[in-house]
């Protein structure tokens, strides 16, 4: 699984959709906007 930055834009993200690759997005799919990348790392999403 892919972990997107927030800043991904949705068409860029529906690229990754259409080609079938899997990813979260920070903010939208996992954790929460300005979360820092350590405490995603250590929360294992």
């Amino acid at each position: 699984m892919n972990i997107l930055d927030e800043n991904i834009l949705s068409e860029q993200r529906q690229l990754l959709r259409m080609r079938r690759i899997t990813s979260r997005q920070i903010g939208d799919d996992t954790g929460r906007k300005g979360m820092p990348f350590e405490v995603l790392q250590r929360d294992r999403i």
